[in-house]
């Protein structure tokens, strides 16, 4: 008789940790670079935390006036920051 648990293979399934993804949305890779939390980013934008948590997320998307404001303080461009490639 066979063992079925010798004779089952299972395919595409891995041992290996995953490793988290490499890619941050713009605005968490840039504000992090510059040592800004969230709160520090808000204050100087004139928003709240929770709406920057919103926008690195992606849940939310900016007001131009506010997406012109995080570029400012970034350093950065609307473009680079909040187009579809970007993420």
């Amino acid at each position: 008789m066979t063992d079925i648990s010798t004779s089952v293979r299972f395919t595409g399934v891995s041992d290996a940790p995953t490793e988290a993804p490499t890619s941050e949305r713009p605005v968490r890779r840039l504000r992090k670079e510059l040592g800004l939390t969230q709160e520090q980013l808000a204050a100087k934008v004139g928003c709240s935390q929770p709406t920057i948590f919103g926008i690195e997320s992606g849940r939310d998307q900016p007001s131009l006036k506010l997406a012109l404001a995080i570029a400012d303080v970034l350093g950065s461009t609307v473009d680079d920051l909040f187009s579809r490639g970007a993420a």
